[in-house]
């Protein structure tokens, strides 16, 4: 099996564990940006994280899609 094979198939277990271990800091966080009046968020990126953004941007609910 080459290199990015084996890369992809163990995916599933990393994003399992990266949940895990991070599902409480990403809780801290959705409490702490609801508490704030957020007018504008900017999604900036390069090379394949462009397509991270760029997913996260078709997404989005409507009332986040303006763009500036």
């Amino acid at each position: 099996m080459s290199l990015m094979l084996q890369e992809i198939a163990e995916q599933p277990a990393a994003l399992a564990k990266t949940i895990a271990e991070e599902r409480a800091k990403v809780a801290r966080l959705g409490q702490s940006l609801r508490q704030r009046e957020i007018d504008l968020i900017v999604l900036v990126a390069r090379g394949s994280s462009d397509n991270a953004a760029l997913f996260r941007r078709r997404t989005c609910p409507p009332a986040c899609r303006q763009s500036r």
